[in-house]
């Protein structure tokens, strides 16, 4: 993992925090041997539309996240990413499931990415219905940014959630009851107060291929947010010493097909 990001401070399991270290807001943090995470005051607003929830949202991510070195073993490296960057004490009640390793799936040990897969679920009320979130948290190479990748797929379905094994690891015939219509989007090159009626950005699979990014799910006062950040430029473009940015924007979730942005962050 990126040390920059995933910097060490103390073992705890998870702990959070509300203040950062003086100096420290956005820099790389030396990573003593104890934990991994987000430091505290980590983003900054750029552009909101929805300033209510744009602010919550940014407290939320705000937040300092540490997990304990001890249990990285058993923490699906890509998902791992997504929490380091994207996890918000608004996020959806995730269930995490752990997945096998499918016997045609390249092999990443080359380049570090070994260890279990995640299927995450979760039950949310969206407008009075009962929705079911999947994500997925996988790692992949990347031909455009030349690196390997941990990102994420996400889909939404009015179904209840497939009643899946409790005694193993999910296999990839566990995967097929995976239903409902995945969220691909497309990341807006800027956000302005015109793309709160204009601007719709999601795509399918017809309309082109869309990059791979790191996502979560909020909810704030019954409504569906979604975050989104470039998973190459979580990778790449790090702020390794201290010098770059990565920006994550949140969507409004209106329906499978009507997703807009809504609030752009910056890391420090």
């Amino acid at each position: 993992m990126r040390s920059w990001i995933v910097g060490s401070i103390f073992s705890v399991s998870v702990a959070m925090s509300a203040c950062a270290p003086a100096g420290h807001a956005s820099k790389i943090l030396d990573a003593p041997p104890s934990g991994h995470g987000r430091i505290a005051n980590f983003y900054e607003t750029i552009s909101q539309i929805d300033p209510n929830a744009c602010q919550a949202i940014l407290a939320s991510l705000n937040k300092q996240w540490l997990i304990d070195d001890h249990k990285l073993n058993v923490y699906p490296r890509a998902s791992l990413t997504v929490d380091a960057f994207l996890w918000s004490d608004l996020q959806v009640h995730w269930v995490r499931r752990l997945v096998q390793r499918s016997s045609d799936e390249p092999d990443f040990r080359k380049s570090g990415a070994v260890g279990p897969r995640g299927l995450n679920l979760a039950q949310v009320k969206i407008a009075g219905r009962t929705a079911t979130i999947f994500r997925r948290d996988v790692v992949a190479d990347s031909e455009r940014w030349n690196a390997t990748l941990e990102f994420s797929r996400l889909w939404i379905s009015n179904q209840a959630s497939p009643k899946f094994p409790s005694d193993r690891e999910l296999t990839q015939d566990d995967l097929l009851l995976v239903s409902g219509s995945e969220i691909l989007l497309k990341l807006p090159d800027r956000l302005s107060k015109s793309s709160k009626q204009s601007n719709s950005v999601v795509a399918t699979a017809a309309s082109g291929t869309t990059e791979p990014l790191l996502l979560n799910a909020l909810m704030i006062g019954g409504k569906l947010y979604l975050l989104a950040l470039d998973a190459g430029e979580a990778e790449v473009h790090a702020p390794r010493g201290g010098a770059g940015t990565v920006d994550v924007y949140a969507f409004r979730f209106h329906s499978e097909t009507d997703v807009r942005p809504t609030c752009l962050f910056r890391s420090r």
